[in-house]
């Protein structure tokens, strides 16, 4: 959310957006200090390992309205797939994703990468705040 934003936000819905996300700010003592704590949360990273790789990924990334319609998209190509996990991986990331599961002869494993989506995905670490 725009910071900007987000300070002009009074306590009540400081905590309702908070809970949106699933957490409570009743510990902060005042606005800013609700803010800061949100600003803190949705800029926490998930510390996951996929086939091996260790990854940081911005959990406000699986969040972004970006990741989800291409998500939700109906008939969505490969392309389309391929990108939506470069967006939440970044493109370091996915490059290291994709030289894993490609082989020496340049075969590149579906079922691996299929794995590997999935595991993202369905990962608790990643969808919550």
């Amino acid at each position: 959310m725009n910071k900007d934003y987000l300070a002009m936000m009074d306590e009540g819905e400081l905590e309702a957006y908070a809970k949106v996300l699933g957490f409570t700010t009743a510990a902060a003592q005042t606005a800013a200090d609700k803010v800061k704590l949100i600003e803190q949360k949705r800029g926490r990273c998930a510390e996951l390992t996929v086939l091996g790789i260790a990854m940081s990924i911005p959990v406000k990334r699986a969040h972004d309205r970006r990741f989800i319609d291409a998500m939700n998209k109906e008939d969505r190509t490969t392309e389309e797939l391929d990108g939506a996990f470069r967006f939440l991986l970044g493109d370091e990331q996915y490059a290291s994703l994709m030289e894993a599961v490609t082989e020496d002869d340049g075969t590149q494993d579906d079922d691996a990468l299929g794995y590997a989506y999935n595991k993202l995905l369905y990962s608790a670490e990643l969808k919550n705040f």
